[in-house]
């Protein structure tokens, strides 16, 4: 940015000799001039102003960034729940994504083994799902407990059902 001061024309009397004051038209020039001057000192603390104002944007928008980073991070580390339903009518060991298990003895006992307990972070349900007296009976992995102890939890009623919680290491509860 060029910076132009006004000009001074070289015939113009800087002083009136009578008075020892400075001329009306001097007076008018030094008047330009320093007005000359304001404006560019203003538009160097506007510069200034503006440098600081981006500056701060600048670093509001990296810790904005940094924030939205962690929330994601934070979205990314939720354990979405497995949504798995499965209709059983065999004996059958679950899998991690088993969440509900309806279960139907109508042909006979049904055993189900649960997964191990260190694979699950929700609850496992289990409805009986048939109207025979015919026993659904829920055991743990070998080496695991349920409630305590060796299994089995049975089911006999029809539409019963059992909710059993992990401590994902090596017990259920139910």
């Amino acid at each position: 940015m060029a910076f132009r001061l006004p000009r001074l024309p070289r015939n113009v009397a800087l002083f009136d000799p009578k008075t020892g004051y400075a001329t009306p038209l001097f007076q008018q020039w030094w008047q330009s001039f320093a007005e000359a001057i304001e404006a560019e000192i203003g538009a160097l603390e506007a510069a200034q102003a503006a440098e600081a104002a981006a500056t701060t944007a600048q670093a509001a928008a990296v810790t904005a960034q940094a924030a939205a980073d962690a929330a994601q991070a934070a979205v990314d580390a939720i354990v979405v729940p497995p949504s798995g339903v499965i209709t059983i009518t065999t004996n059958t060991v679950l899998s991690p994504s088993d969440v509900t298990v309806l279960v139907d003895a109508t042909g006979g006992a049904v055993a189900v083994t649960l997964s191990a307990a260190g694979g699950y972070s929700v609850p496992v349900v289990i409805t009986k799902i048939d109207a025979t007296g015919n026993s659904v009976d829920i055991s743990p992995q070998g080496g695991e407990t349920v409630n305590g102890g060796a299994g089995p939890v049975s089911i006999t009623t029809p539409n019963e059902q059992h909710s059993f919680t992990a401590d994902q290491v090596s017990q259920w509860f139910g």
